[in-house]
């Protein structure tokens, strides 16, 4: 069963709630493969089938009035995650930029039937940039994942008028010990670290095909609901996948 948390809150997931069923609550069914020598149990595979518990023709029966889930490519969508972004960084108490680290949701609502609008969660990390940086948002490396501070932001985007509001949790990073003179932060970079927007692609496996004109980039795995991020196999294949934009 999901929860309310997000991989980067330190909350034990124990001690997190399940999200309701009318937030478009997700569910995994999975087949695990477990060994068991001297006592010793251990887990050697998985393979999980994550879907919605309700569908987009269930849920009004359930909650007529309740927001829609749309793609997590929807190009509106992502444009209030952009936005969501760049107000975040105007945060003066910061000291060093913020970048996306993963787009959760993108829900799609009306006011009064007629005023639309995207309410998105999404997490984001911090990055090597210092507020003030001539170097885009963007273009920043994040800090390591235990060194980085993480927020977990909820923004509501009005089609009328553009970006309304953004709400943040922060958390503190696992590793707050100062860094000695002249020591340097390391430089890593997240595997799951997200450039906007995501292009629609074309996954080709094994011997890819010529490449295509654009960016590619590379795609851990892929669930048949683009509303949800699906629960990848583990481990994870030896062969991967090579996704060129259209």
């Amino acid at each position: 069963m999901e929860t309310t948390c997000h991989n980067i809150n330190p909350m034990h997931f124990e001690d997190c709630e399940v999200r309701y069923v009318t937030d478009w609550e997700v569910r995994a069914t999975c087949s695990v493969s477990v060994s068991v020598r001297r006592g010793d149990a251990r887990v050697r595979s998985y393979h999980c089938d994550t879907q919605k518990v309700l569908t987009h023709s269930e849920m009004p029966g359930v909650c007529p009035d309740c927001p829609h889930l749309v793609s997590l490519h929807d190009p509106d969508g992502i444009k209030s995650v952009k936005e969501a972004v760049q107000r975040f960084n105007k945060n003066t108490t910061n000291q060093n930029y913020f970048i996306l680290k993963d787009v959760g949701r993108i829900e799609i609502g009306s006011i009064l039937g007629s005023n639309l609008f995207y309410a998105a969660e999404i997490a984001l990390v911090e990055s090597h940039c210092p507020m003030g940086s001539s170097t885009p948002p963007e273009d920043c490396r994040p800090l390591c994942p235990d060194r980085a501070r993480h927020a977990l932001c909820h923004s509501t985007y009005f089609l009328s008028k553009g970006l309304d509001s953004v709400r943040c949790d922060y958390y503190p990073p696992m590793n707050s010990t100062a860094l000695g003179a002249g020591e340097r932060e390391p430089i890593c970079t997240p595997r799951d670290a997200v450039v906007l927007p995501r292009p629609p692609a074309v996954c080709y496996c094994g011997q890819p095909p010529r490449p295509q004109k654009g960016p590619l980039y590379s795609f851990q795995c892929q669930g048949s609901d683009d509303e949800i991020h699906p629960i990848c196999p583990w481990p994870r294949p030896r062969e991967t996948c090579v996704c060129y934009r259209h």
